[in-house]
Order: C-alpha cells, then sequence, then structure tokens
C-alpha cells in the first residue's frame, strides 16, 4: 500500500457487542451504530485513496467478541485499506503484548492483512 501523503487514523474505537450503560440506543440500534461510524471511516479512507491506522483500543476488552462480530468486522476490514493496527492496553490480555494471540484484535490480525507492503515505515509502540 503506497502512502501518499494522506492517510485516516482512528484511536478509540471500542468496539463491543453490548450496550454501554449510557447509550440510549436498543442493544440493536448500538450494534448498527458502530457498525455505520466505522464504514464511513472506512469508506471516506477508500474514496480518499487514504490508507487507514488504527491506534489502539480497537476491542473494548480484549476477549468476549461473539461470531457473527468477527464476521462483520473481518468483512469490513477486508474491503479497506487498513495499514496497521496498534493494539491498547483494552487489546491486550492482562494488558501483556505476549497475549495479543489470545485476543480479539489477534484474531483480526491473523485474518485481515494490517501491515504497510510497500517499504513505507511506520512504527507503532504499545504499552
Amino acid at each position: 500500500m503506497k502512502l501518499n501523503g494522506a492517510f485516516v487514523c482512528a484511536a478509540d474505537l471500542h468496539l463491543r457487542p453490548d450496550k454501554p450503560l449510557c447509550r440510549k440506543e436498543t442493544p440493536e440500534e448500538w450494534i448498527e451504530t458502530q457498525f455505520t461510524k466505522l464504514g464511513f471511516m472506512l469508506k471516506f479512507a477508500r474514496n480518499h485513496n487514504a490508507p487507514v491506522l488504527l491506534a489502539g483500543d480497537i476491542a473494548h476488552a480484549p476477549t468476549g467478541w461473539p461470531a457473527w462480530m468477527f464476521t462483520r468486522l473481518i468483512q469490513l476490514f477486508r474491503t479497506s485499506s487498513v495499514a496497521m493496527a496498534i493494539p491498547g492496553q483494552h487489546d491486550l490480555p492482562y494488558h501483556q503484548l505476549d497475549r495479543l494471540d489470545r485476543s480479539n484484535l489477534g484474531v483480526l490480525f491473523t485474518s485481515v492483512a494490517v501491515a504497510p507492503t510497500d517499504g513505507t515505515i511506520v512504527a507503532g509502540f504499545p504499552w
């Protein structure tokens, strides 16, 4: 993926299958709200030929996404230009990077290409 000087950066998505107590939507509306906002961002990036950098806390919790959520996210990300995702503390079991492969984000890493391929250097530093 060639970085042409423009990219989309998003952080703290906190994607989750359950509705937060503070939200007014129904649980079903909350799910659609998240996917609508994520879809808007990814479409914007596609329309501007801009890769996407997800900068931490993609998930609200390190584990627990149901299969339907993985399916929808994988379908969305496979049609986008996600260049890189950097795990945040909410993405890591016990906040430990060496447990990434046991997390929601680890499944997305395994299922979706998320690393730049054109030699562009993008450094991510998860804490």
